[in-house]
């Protein structure tokens, strides 16, 4: 409930990833991809959140630091709950490329923030992202032809983000048996 309270101003071109850092969800894919975005939109961000599991943290940053990424991508361990709301207040999408997830609770959480949705084409996520309508599906499998995808949806009109934002909302009310 405390995400569908969250109504602040969006950040344009905001990623945000909130979870584990382990191997499972392929977060450097997910940082290559953005490299596409960063290249296109100078105002673009990609925060990611969560601890440490399992030596992640360290391919990480080599990732961000091999691609000239040390002032677009931001690693926060640790977070406050506060700090945790406002990076969802603020971010524009929600990207995770995992190979798998038992529910995707952080992601539903972001919808429930408005957070639009890019997630990876697994089978929970498939069960409650509707393409084009209340999020996106996309294979982090080849990040140059995912980070194509992601600099087209950083092209999207105002509008149409508005749109996607509060069905991703209204989706996450459904999901979580929530109306009103």
């Amino acid at each position: 409930e405390k995400y569908l309270s969250v109504k602040g101003k969006k950040q344009k071109n905001s990623f945000l990833f909130v979870g584990r850092l382990s191997a499972n969800k392929q977060l450097e894919h997910a940082v290559k991809a953005f490299k596409h975005v960063s290249d296109g939109k100078k105002e673009a961000v990609f925060w990611i959140a969560g601890e440490d599991f399992d030596g992640t943290k360290k391919r990480l940053e080599e990732t961000i630091s091999a691609l000239g990424l040390e002032k677009k991508v931001f690693l926060l361990e640790k977070v406050s709950d506060e700090k945790l709301l406002e990076l969802v207040e603020g971010a524009e999408f929600f990207l995770s490329a995992s190979r798998f997830e038992s529910f995707g609770i952080s992601a539903i959480e972001a919808m429930a923030a408005g957070c639009i949705p890019v997630l990876s084409p697994i089978p929970t996520f498939k069960s409650f992202v509707e393409e084009g309508k209340t999020g996106f599906i996309l294979d982090f499998s080849s990040p140059d032809i995912a980070g194509n995808k992601l600099l087209e949806l950083a092209e999207m009109p105002d509008s149409k983000r508005k749109k996607i934002s509060e069905n991703a909302e209204n989706a996450s009310k459904n999901i979580l048996g929530k109306t009103g």
